[in-house]
C-alpha cells in the first residue's frame, strides 16, 4: 500500500528548516561580528590605559623635577641671577662690603651696559639667554687680605653670580709705622669682574 506524501506539510517543514538555518547563520555571523567589535574595544581600552599610565609617569617625573628644581629656581630669582638686571642692588652690595671692611679709601667702579654673552663651550640654556655686565673696580687696601675679604663678603651677600677676570695689585710705597695708620693705603687694586644675568628668551627679544 503506497503512502501518499502531503506536499503541503512537507513544503511547510522545508520552509521552517530553511528559516532555522538562516537564523543559525545569522547568529553565528552576528556572534563573530560582536566578537570582533569586542576585541577592537578591548584593544582600544588597553591602548588608552597604556597612554594614561605613560601620562601618569610623565606627570610624576615632572612633579619630582618641580619639587627638586623649583626651590633652586626661586633662590636664583631672589638673588638676582634670573630676571631683570639689578644694577642698583650690585652698587649697594659693593658699598656694603666697603663699609664692613672699613677700607682706607672709597671703592671706585664703572659698570658697563649689559650685553648678551655666548660662552666658549656648549651649554644647554633651557630657554634662557645669558647676559654679562662688565664691572671695573679700583680699590685702596691696607693689605692683600682685604682683597680676599672683599670678594668673600660680596659672595656671601648673594647678589647674583659673578666671575673675576683679573686683578692687578700695586704697592703705593707708603711707609708702615709701628702703629699703622688705619687710613693708610698700602696697595691699589684694579679688578675686572663679570656680573651675569639670565633672561627668558622672550624677555631678551623684547
Amino acid at each position: 500500500m503506497k503512502s501518499r506524501l502531503d506536499f503541503g506539510l512537507l513544503k511547510g517543514s522545508l520552509i521552517m528548516l530553511a528559516l532555522s538555518l538562516l537564523a543559525s547563520v545569522g547568529l553565528v555571523v552576528g556572534g563573530v561580528f560582536y566578537q570582533e567589535e569586542a576585541t577592537r574595544e578591548v584593544a582600544g581600552l588597553k591602548a588608552r590605559i597604556t597612554e594614561l599610565q605613560q601620562k601618569k609617569g610623565r606627570l610624576e617625573s615632572e612633579r619630582r623635577m618641580l619639587a627638586e628644581y623649583l626651590p633652586r629656581f626661586q633662590r636664583y630669582q631672589a638673588m638676582g641671577l634670573i630676571g631683570a638686571e639689578r644694577r642698583l642692588q650690585w652698587v649697594e652690595a659693593i658699598r656694603e662690603v666697603e663699609s664692613r671692611l672699613k677700607l682706607p679709601a672709597p671703592v671706585r667702579f664703572k659698570l658697563e651696559p649689559m650685553r648678551e654673552y655666548v660662552p666658549p663651550f656648549p651649554l644647554e640654556k633651557g630657554g634662557f639667554t645669558i647676559h654679562r655686565s662688565r664691572l671695573s673696580l679700583a680699590m685702596g687696601l691696607l693689605h692683600e687680605g682685604d682683597l680676599f675679604d672683599f670678594f668673600d663678603i660680596l659672595s656671601g651677600l648673594g647678589r647674583g653670580l659673578y666671575t673675576i677676570d683679573a686683578c692687578a695689585i700695586r704697592r703705593t710705597g707708603a711707609q708702615a709705622t709701628e702703629k699703622m695708620d688705619k687710613l693708610l693705603v698700602n696697595l691699589t687694586v684694579e679688578c675686572e669682574v663679570n656680573w651675569y644675568t639670565l633672561l627668558e628668551a622672550s624677555e631678551s627679544e623684547g
